[in-house]
């Protein structure tokens, strides 16, 4: 129907609805000619309508639910697609879209269920065995997820780069490599696929061999993925060039816009949060740029700066334990230990496997006055990531409090300084625990090796600066379509 007349049936539809105020088929029927009149505010308030005189109907709650999709508001569209799917549970559209829905929120489980409702009422449908894979992977269940994806790609070779994407998206880079490397055996033209290789050569640790996939980019897609393969081997000022070319060629790019940034920023160059800020222009709702320019706040201690940009990042993603982390630090160095401690659970909560977290929201419960729990919390660190220095160091503080715990003390302070010899003041905490053992000359040794060193990080400065692991979280980049 032409746009016109869409306002032919708006105008005779809002008479009707007039005339029949209780009409819940009307109002979504008015809704929908606002929708596609380009009248969202309109139609949202008047599904609303519809869904409150009747809250069985389908109409009004899988449309609304479509409406918020297209304006990328998925939170907002899921409450509605698992009502319209209730509603008419034999829909394979309605049952698909809130897989998708699901699939994406985190809750794999659920969007399974879907999944196979969907492949009971149609069998032959490639995409709903591709999104069994992610619902899969999203659960973790790789075993499952690995047997899936065989046999999908054995029945679809041309599916293996989408399969390929899907292990990339949910942290399996090593698998995605395996069936992405198939796909650009099947397609040795097609840049696209390439470039994915290549970004799942980088996650997997293997920018060296990116390299060699990307060659001379031919988009801006490319040159921004050999600037994080040419950061990861080394090769800074050649990553920065090739991260501007990229940002150049697409200026509205937000993803291209926050690896240089990135880059920048970790060149300690103050010209990166002119891109966080255009990136944010260019994508209000995506919450990465948010996160990089409160990490540059963060940086300056401009801490009221960084957490209302964390505050405005997980507005946008709940989910973004990287953001809850950093939001926890910054109330934690204001001193504001009880608005920190439910940020630094929360990433913990998010991202149990990720020693830094648990590290420091264990100085937080020792600073709170409860010293088992930290100590319980640093040795959870240190077994996640024996390497961790800077658990060790905080552990070996703890123990030194009792005289009888000192050796425990010496040892996770030996650690730490063997681990992290930038961490100078280990070395200092290593002596004054020497000298209470009665070793002397070691304490001597230590103390002289501590003075000979440059003067070194204090432990708040220590703490503070303990924000991100050395090699940068990239965002994920889009490929560009087909």
């Amino acid at each position: 129907m032409a746009s016109g007349n869409f306002e032919q049936a708006i105008t005779e539809l809002s008479a009707e609805a007039a005339r029949h105020p209780e009409s819940a088929k009307l109002s979504a029927m008015l809704a929908f000619a606002e929708w596609r009149s380009g009248r969202l505010e309109d139609a949202v308030k008047r599904f609303r309508t519809a869904i409150r005189l009747d809250p069985n109907s389908f109409s009004a709650h899988y449309n609304l639910a479509l409406l918020y999709l297209q304006q990328k508001e998925p939170a907002s569209a899921l409450p509605h697609l698992e009502r319209a799917a209730q509603l008419d549970p034999k829909n394979p559209d309605v049952q698909y879209n809130c897989a998708l829905v699901l699939i994406d929120a985190g809750r794999g489980n659920e969007a399974l269920r879907h999944l196979l409702v969907v492949k009971q009422l149609e069998p032959q449908r490639p995409d709903v065995r591709f999104q069994i894979v992610r619902a899969k992977l999203q659960m973790n269940r790789l075993s499952e997820a690995n047997a899936e994806a065989a046999s999908f790609v054995s029945d679809y070779p041309d599916a293996a780069g989408a399969v390929g994407q899907a292990f990339l998206e949910f942290g399996q880079p090593g698998q995605a490599v395996t069936y992405l490397q198939k796909a650009v055996q099947g397609h040795p033209e097609d840049e696209n696929v390439r470039s994915v290789l290549a970004e799942a050569l980088i996650s997997d640790k293997r920018s060296a061999e990116a390299l060699t996939i990307i060659g001379d980019p031919g988009s801006a897609f490319g040159h921004a993925l050999k600037a994080q393969a040419l950061y990861d081997c080394g090769r800074l000022p050649d990553a920065l060039s090739e991260s501007q070319t990229a940002a150049a060629i697409e200026p509205s790019n937000a993803q291209y816009l926050v690896v240089a940034g990135r880059l920048l920023q970790l060149n300690n160059d103050a010209g990166a949060n002119e891109y966080f800020k255009r990136a944010i222009t260019a994508d209000p709702k995506w919450s990465e740029p948010h996160y990089n320019l409160a990490v540059s706040f963060y940086l300056q201690q401009n801490y009221p700066a960084a957490i209302a940009r964390l505050d405005e990042a997980i507005r946008l993603n709940p989910r973004c334990a990287r953001c809850l982390f950093l939001r926890g630090l910054s109330y934690f160095n204001r001193g504001e230990l009880p608005a920190a401690k439910p940020d630094l659970e929360g990433a913990v909560a998010l991202e149990p496997k990720n020693a830094r977290f648990r590290t420091h929201l264990s100085v937080l419960l020792y600073r709170s006055g409860q010293p088992a729990a930290a100590e319980s919390g640093f040795r959870m660190a240190i077994s996640l990531d024996p390497t961790y220095g800077l658990a060790h160091y905080e552990l070996g503080k703890l123990l030194a409090r009792k005289q009888a715990r000192l050796d425990e003390a010496a040892r996770e302070l030996e650690a730490a300084h063997r681990l992290d010899p930038n961490l100078r003041q280990a070395l200092y905490q290593l002596g004054i625990v020497y000298q209470r053992l009665g070793k002397q000359a070691e304490a001597t040794q230590t103390f002289d090796e501590f003075r000979k060193q440059e003067a070194g990080e204090e432990d708040e400065q220590a703490l503070r600066n303990d924000l991100m692991p050395s090699q940068p979280q990239w965002p994920r980049l889009t490929p560009p379509p087909q």
